[in-house]
């Protein structure tokens, strides 16, 4: 809805916080916008599993057959000590409709929210960026940068802040983002793994004397793999190297008769 037109709500961020709000909002009846400085929505995996709740609350607006259907159901995760498995731990107690944890991309996340707020009427203004904003008791008055880098002033009830941890709102409302960064590095890569020693259908965490090594399933041969390793003190830590990845899983990731071997790392 781009143009003057004063709407209820603007929404700065087309993440999946910002879709999913945007989705909720237009169901029960307010006019929004939805606009994101990113040409497109990502392309990463980033963050992997929904869990049952959030499943059962996009039960509501009808999105969850979709998500399931683009996901990997995950039904248990293993725990791994000293070679040898510790603990088995089944999500199939859990009090709900969708007793599975679900691993979908980030990216399939977004494309689906972005189809659902579609279906809706409300397309995101990509490559728009709110630049700065005011407030009186009318509302908010804000500025938005456009694609071929003109101006405009967009007239909003309310502006919802979704857009992350160097949100322009916060900064102009003067809000701190609380917290430290903690003097660690993890290793994260996408792989393909040849060996896996549990069915694909279950997380493994390893514990070992060297840090921590997890392995999540995305879909059929495909795993996340997350390890901590000791910190270098960069700012951006160099990517890691598929020989890297391997060496962590052979080092740690080992039980009794698994020859686990990753192929094709991704981003």
């Amino acid at each position: 809805m781009p143009g003057n037109a004063k709407v209820q709500a603007l929404i700065a961020g087309a993440g999946p916080v910002g879709l999913t709000l945007a989705g909720e909002l237009t169901r029960h009846g307010v006019a929004v916008r939805i606009v994101d400085q990113a040409p497109q929505r990502s392309d990463k995996s980033k963050a992997l599993v929904i869990w049952s709740r959030t499943l059962e609350l996009l039960d509501r607006s009808g999105c969850t057959p979709a998500f399931i259907s683009a996901g990997m159901k995950i039904h248990a995760a293993n725990i791994v000590a000293g070679g040898e498995q510790i603990a088995h731990v089944s999500l199939g107690n859990i009090a709900s409709p969708y007793n599975f944890a679900l691993a979908l991309p980030q990216s399939d996340t977004e494309r689906l929210l972005e189809e659902h707020l579609a279906r809706l009427g409300v397309n995101v203004e990509r490559q728009t960026e709110l630049t700065a904003f005011t407030s009186d008791p009318s509302g908010i008055r804000a500025t938005l940068r456009r694609p071929d880098g003109g101006e405009e002033s967009a007239e909003a009830e309310w502006l919802l802040a979704c857009d992350g941890a160097h949100s322009v709102i916060r900064r102009g409302l003067g809000l701190s983002f609380s917290g430290e960064t903690l003097p660690s590095d993890w290793v994260l890569a996408d792989c393909h793994l040849q060996g896996y020693p549990f069915p694909e259908s279950e997380i493994a965490v390893y514990w070992h004397q060297d840090g921590v090594l997890a392995v999540f399933p995305i879909s059929s041969g495909r795993f996340r793999v997350i390890a901590d390793v000791p910190a270098g003190g960069a700012d951006q830590p160099a990517m890691p190297t598929l020989e890297q990845v391997q060496a962590l899983i052979a080092g740690r990731g080992r039980v009794p008769d698994s020859g686990a071997a990753a192929h094709r790392q991704r981003a």
